[in-house]
């Protein structure tokens, strides 16, 4: 089942962007520049002075709490690795806890977001000297290969048409011998799709789609064939307590129809 992931993420500042768009605008698939032109209105006192003070969402660098489940899979894959490239960092989060915990090893971040070059600022202030922000797109960066190729919760903004060149782009990063984990966090358990899916028309109006709901057989298909698939994780990446266990049991153990979030491991085989 395919149906559509609505979020209001944004719309405020889209009306400000985008005055003159009718509300079925906020209908259709975001794109790149409409996200970081919102993005841009939504974190300009971080843009303008970048740094611990200003970090849009402080709790995300509290790395006394317990890591999330992508960053404990990730760990499991630094030792044997020298050199890690994200894809898609967001607020990088994830990467400089990674670096915090792995000073021998080397971290290169990138996302395409207009902020992200400043949390440049962000790791410096933490005392983060193996780890680099740059704002770019990998289809079009002239970078060397890595150990291990990292990239989460991009998959959910990518249209089917071009996953194929997502997964063929991120292995051609990789060096021999090396690792890619891809993760996704957009699908969560049946009973929530069939909620999204008879949602009312009337409460989908200004909220714009922002990907689709797939499960990890669908998004398998588009793997290229010179990329192996070691090892799959799937996880809850949520929890509520009005949602009964036994939904979380069938959500992480019926795989996949329903599982919430889960992470590809690959290797690539070519070796040239």
């Amino acid at each position: 089942m395919k149906i559509r992931l609505y979020s209001p993420a944004h719309v405020d500042e889209a009306k400000v962007v985008f005055p003159e768009k009718d509300s079925s605008w906020y209908n259709l698939q975001w794109t790149d520049e409409e996200i970081n032109a919102c993005k841009a209105i939504e974190l300009k006192d971080f843009m303008d002075n970048p740094g611990l003070k200003t970090f849009p969402n402080p709790e995300l660098l509290d790395f006394d709490q317990k890591p999330s489940e992508i960053t404990l899979i990730a760990k499991k894959y630094l030792d044997k690795h020298r050199t890690f490239l994200s894809v898609g960092c967001g607020f990088g989060q994830t990467e400089m806890r990674l670096a915090l915990e792995h000073p021998d090893i080397m971290f290169t971040a990138i996302d395409n977001a207009p902020y992200v070059e400043c949390l440049n600022i962000v790791a410096n202030e933490l005392g983060l000297k193996n780890i680099t922000f740059s704002r770019l797109d990998l289809r079009n960066a002239a970078l060397e290969k890595f150990d291990i190729v990292f990239s989460q919760s991009v998959i959910y903004c990518i249209p089917d048409d071009y996953l194929h060149n997502y997964f063929e782009t991120l292995s051609s990063h990789i060096n021999v011998n090396g690792t890619m984990i891809i993760g996704c966090s957009s699908n969560i358990h049946f009973l929530m799709k069939l909620k999204l899916l008879f949602r009312p028309s009337k409460k989908k109006q200004l909220v714009k789609q922002t990907g689709w709901m797939r499960d990890i057989a669908h998004v398998r298909r588009f793997i290229p064939d010179n990329v192996r698939v070691k090892k799959i994780h799937h996880f809850m990446h949520f929890y509520h307590p009005s949602i009964p266990s036994f939904v979380y049991v069938f959500s992480e153990k019926i795989f996949p129809i329903s599982n919430s979030s889960y992470a590809f491991i690959c290797n690539n085989l070519d070796k040239s």
